[in-house]
C-alpha cells in the first residue's frame, strides 16, 4: 500500500484517523462507529495492516511516515503491530530465499509473498526426493506463519476493541460528571434565588399578609387565640408558660429569634415525656416587624393537659434542616394563659 491517490474518500478519512489527522468530533465519530459496526471496524482493520505493511516496506511517502512515526508509534499496542509485521516479511524472505533462484529475489514485498511456495516449474525439473524435501518443510512453516499471523490479528482486534469500549466508557463517565455538576450548580443557583425571594418577600411585606404566608389556615369554625410569645429555653428557663387548651382552637405562637438567618423555617411538637413527634408544621417564614420571629398555629387537638417543646429549624438553601431554638410550655384544660 503506497497511500496514493488511488485510495477511495472513506479510505482516506480511516488512514486519517489512525494518523492522528482527523478532527476530535469526527475521531469520536468514526470512534463510536468502528464499535457498532462491524462492517466500518472490518475496513478499518484492513486499512491499518495495509497502513503497517506499507511502512514496513517502505512504501509509505515521506508526510504520512512521518505522521505514523511520530502518532501512530505511540501506542504499545501499534507498535507490536509493526513488530510482527517486520518478523512476518523477514521469514516470508527467508522462505523465498530457500524456494526460488537468486535471480528471481527482486522484487517488492507483494511479489515476495507471491513466490512464498516454489513454481511447478521448479517442482516439475527436480526429483522427486528433493521436491519432497523442501516444499513440506516450507508448507509447514507457511502454515504455522498463516496460523499465527491470524491468532495475531485476531487476539489485536480483540486488544483494539477493549481499548475502544474502555475509551467510550471514559468519555460517557466525563460526561456525566459534566452534566451532574451542571445540575448541581443549577440547583443551588435555583435555590440561591429562592432564598432571596423569600428574604426580599419577607421584609417587604406588612406582618399581616407574611404571616398568612407562614401560617396554615385557619380551620372551618374554628377560633384562634391570640399569639402566645415564647423565648427560645435556656438552662436558667424558670416555670414554663401555660397554656388553656379550648376544643375546636387553633393555637397561635409567636417564636422569638435570637438571630434571623435563615429564609424558612419548621416547627416540631414533643412531648416532654417521651420526645416523639406529635405534630410537624409546613415550611414557616419569619418576620423581622416588630421582632424578629417566626409565627406559628398548632391545632388544639393535637395536645393533651401536659408539658411540651417545639423545636424549631431553619431550612438552607439546599432543603437540609438545621435546629436553631427550642421552646417550652405547658398545657392546662382548667386555667387560662399565665
Amino acid at each position: 500500500m503506497a497511500l496514493t491517490h488511488d485510495l477511495s474518500a472513506r479510505d482516506r478519512q480511516l488512514v486519517d484517523y489512525l494518523l492522528g489527522l482527523l478532527p476530535e468530533e469526527e475521531a469520536e465519530l468514526l470512534d463510536e462507529e468502528s464499535i457498532v459496526d462491524d462492517d466500518v471496524a472490518a475496513r478499518l482493520c484492513g486499512v491499518e495492516e495495509d497502513l503497517v505493511d506499507a511502512y514496513v516496506t517502505g512504501t509509505l511517502d515521506a508526510k504520512n511516515r512521518s505522521h505514523f512515526e511520530t502518532y501512530y508509534l505511540k501506542s504499545p499496542l501499534r507498535r507490536g503491530k509493526v513488530k510482527f509485521a517486520r518478523r512476518f516479511l523477514a521469514v516470508v524472505d527467508r522462505a523465498s530465499a530457500a524456494a526460488t533462484p537468486a535471480p528471481a529475489m527482486a522484487g517488492a514485498g507483494a511479489d515476495r509473498v507471491r513466490r512464498f511456495s516454489p513454481r511447478p516449474e521448479t517442482i516439475a525439473s527436480k526429483p522427486a526426493t528433493r521436491r519432497a524435501r523442501f516444499s513440506w518443510p516450507m508448507l509447514t512453516a507457511a502454515a504455522s506463519m498463516l496460523i499465527t499471523c491470524g491468532v495475531f490479528v485476531k487476539d489485536m482486534q480483540v486488544r483494539h476493541g477493549l481499548d475502544q469500549v474502555r475509551a467510550q466508557s471514559a468519555a460517557q463517565s466525563r460526561r456525566a460528571a459534566i452534566l451532574s455538576k451542571q445540575l448541581d450548580e443549577a440547583r443551588n443557583e435555583n435555590a440561591q434565588i429562592a432564598e432571596q425571594l423569600n428574604r426580599a418577600r419577607a421584609e417587604s411585606l406588612p406582618p399581616e399578609q407574611l404571616s398568612a404566608l407562614a401560617l396554615p389556615a385557619v380551620r372551618p369554625g374554628a377560633t384562634a387565640s391570640r399569639a402566645v410569645v415564647l423565648f427560645p429555653q435556656t438552662r436558667s428557663v424558670g416555670q414554663p408558660t401555660t397554656i388553656r387548651i379550648q376544643p375546636n382552637a387553633e393555637i397561635r405562637f409567636d417564636l422569638r429569634l435570637e438571630s434571623n438567618e435563615f429564609a424558612r423555617y419548621r416547627a416540631i411538637l414533643r412531648p416532654a415525656s417521651d420526645n416523639s413527634i406529635v405534630w410537624r408544621s409546613a415550611v414557616l417564614v419569619a418576620r423581622t416587624a416588630p421582632s424578629s420571629s417566626v409565627p406559628l398555629v398548632v391545632p388544639s387537638h393535637v395536645l393533651n393537659a401536659q408539658h411540651y417543646s417545639i423545636e424549631l429549624s431553619g431550612i438552607d438553601a439546599a432543603g437540609l434542616e438545621t435546629t436553631v431554638s427550642s421552646y417550652g410550655f405547658q398545657t392546662d384544660r382548667r386555667v387560662g394563659v399565665r
